[in-house]
């Protein structure tokens, strides 16, 4: 018997309600508001200030696409003193887990890195992730969430 598991022909509701994700890790059911909480605490380390904050970018991200909000994550980032002193390829890093939920592969992590070290803008590095191949199997998948409309430059 597992511990905590109720007896069989128990069935107590609470039991019933599912527990919810770690902080960090997107569940399909919370759509982009749930994946703006991953954003807050996969690159900014933190929970979102209130409410109206993810509704502000949940706005955001219907309005402008998952790109342009990813963006403004990682621009947030890099004003804070911790960001300031973050290499490009920490900031690789942590673009790679909070768009496709994995660490980069060597290959990948010295690609961007580059490409942001030759002036390529976040924004252009955001939509690169979000409309790669990989991010569009994740959404067919069910780990990630629609991009809402296709990443344009």
């Amino acid at each position: 018997m597992i511990i905590g598991a109720p007896a069989t022909g128990d069935s107590n509701p609470v039991d019933q309600i599912p527990p919810e994700p770690p902080k960090g890790v997107w569940d399909r059911t919370s759509g982009i508001p749930g994946f703006i909480k991953t954003l807050y605490w996969n690159v900014l380390d933190r929970d979102a200030e209130s409410q109206a904050v993810i509704d502000h970018w949940t706005q955001q991200t219907y309005t402008h696409g998952l790109a342009h909000t990813v963006c403004g994550f990682f621009t947030a980032l890099r004003s804070t003193a911790y960001g300031q002193g973050m290499s490009i390829e920490a900031m690789v890093d942590k673009l790679y887990f909070a768009v496709l939920g994995r660490q980069p592969e060597v290959a990948g992590r010295l690609h961007w890195a580059a490409q942001l070290r030759d002036g390529m803008s976040l924004l252009e590095a955001a939509n690169g992730f979000v409309g790669s191949d990989e991010y569009r199997g994740k959404v067919q998948a069910g780990t990630r969430p629609d991009s809402i409309h296709s990443p344009s430059i």
